[in-house]
């Protein structure tokens, strides 16, 4: 959920609001297949959603599916989403990225680098709230499934505390052709004592292409798996 407002006053922005919210659930399927070079496997969701507030409002049903393969030291995933059914029947999201990834360690530790390109509306469902899109433009024109846009991530990982975590300082670079830009600092920690525990913490700035405005980012992630 979240709302925006302006304060009060004589100015055509004053005393206005906006609020949205978003409800997502879903199943993930995934299929492990052991090679000589490595791990191939394919993958697919189904989920539902509820839009909500003053932007889009409805139901709809997603599909989602792609493959991820995982040798020692290179991993390449390639991942689609569709709206295959929504109560705006004039609303439609499609988005397909690739993401690719090279550690020569193969143990995270070192310097690592990676690369992924996206088109269309961002394929992970749950990032529709904070995640890097223009909803205006998105609105406007019905759909989501122009944008594009690239990130890159160089990182490099050091064991410590007897191996047990790994800390991987990284710079972050994301720029799509209707958001903008944005750069970020950051610091990802995993462990192989606690595999099940992830924590990523950054800091750093994003210029919106519409407007030239600029602004400060700040963000903790803290993962869970059970």
């Amino acid at each position: 959920m979240a709302r925006l407002s302006t304060d009060s006053g004589a100015d055509l922005s004053s005393d206005l609001s906006a609020s949205v919210n978003r409800v997502r659930a879903g199943f993930e399927g995934t299929i492990d297949v052991q090679t000589a070079r490595g791990t191939i496997t394919p993958f697919a969701d189904v989920g539902l959603r509820r839009d909500g507030g003053t932007d889009l409002s409805g139901t709809g049903l997603e599909i989602a599916g792609g493959v991820r393969v995982a040798m020692k030291t290179f991993t390449l995933e390639a991942k689609g989403r569709t709206l295959a059914m929504h109560s705006v029947s004039d609303y439609s999201e499609e988005g397909f990225s690739l993401r690719a990834t090279m550690n020569p360690t193969g143990d995270g530790s070192g310097l690592s680098f990676s690369i992924a390109p996206r088109w269309g509306a961002n394929v992970e469902s749950t990032n529709s709230i904070f995640g890097n899109q223009n909803d205006s433009m998105q609105t406007m024109y019905g759909t989501s499934s122009a944008q594009s846009a690239i990130a890159a991530r160089i990182g490099y990982g050091m064991l410590v505390s007897n191996d047990h975590f790994l800390v991987t300082p990284y710079v972050d670079y994301d720029q799509s052709n209707y958001s903008g830009a944005k750069v970020l600092l950051g610091t990802e920690i995993t462990s192989s004592k606690y595999s099940n525990l992830k924590l990523e913490m950054a800091v750093g700035s994003e210029e919106e292409r519409m407007t030239g405005k600029s602004g400060e980012l700040v963000g903790i992630n803290a993962t869970l798996s059970f």
